[in-house]
């Protein structure tokens, strides 16, 4: 499903610039590996020409890691960003870039080492109104406590807490 134009719901004006915007959707079902789409990954990268594509594609497959559990996670891990993307499509375990990571359930997890610190983000993708906890475990030690988020737009709202403690060893983060 590719939206461009009117049909994009621009929510803070504030920010909004001249660009021509789009959204992109992918529909993956909630299987994955049981066809087509256990066969490839795809990358979104902003702000490159047709031009200097294949390139920039060269360097990623060179940079990128890309480790599937078919039926059950995915991860993606950019040593150059030092950045951990994880997919789980129901609980199990899946390791990239030397980091491991355990979910209790379906998530999108998100780890960033910024060299002092860590940018954690994580959501469920299939929400149902019943589910307010999700719990999973990094093998690397994050700074345990208490963290609260706000969310960002034009009417900024309390956000979700998440509590990160020791566990085992590594970290359980849950929020």
């Amino acid at each position: 499903m590719i939206k461009t134009g009117k049909e994009i719901n621009i929510t803070d004006r504030a920010i909004a610039d001249k660009q021509p915007n789009f959204i992109i959707a992918l529909n993956h079902g909630v299987t994955p590996g049981s066809g087509l789409d256990d066969s490839y990954a795809y990358y979104l990268i902003p702000n490159i020409g047709k031009e200097g594509m294949k390139a920039r594609v060269a360097n990623l497959q060179k940079e990128i890691t890309t480790v599937e559990n078919t039926a059950s996670a995915h991860a993606v891990y950019s040593a150059a960003d030092k950045t951990w993307q994880y997919a789980f499509f129901k609980p199990g375990t899946i390791s990239a870039g030397k980091t491991e990571v355990t979910s209790d359930d379906v998530a999108l997890i998100m780890l960033r080492d910024n060299g002092d610190s860590w940018t954690l983000s994580a959501s469920n993708p299939m929400p149902d109104g019943k589910k307010q906890r999700l719990t999973f475990r990094v093998s690397t030690p994050l700074a345990a406590g208490t963290y609260t988020y706000r969310t960002k737009g034009v009417y900024p709202l309390e956000g979700e807490t998440v509590t990160v403690s020791p566990d085992k060893g590594g970290c359980k983060g849950g929020g």
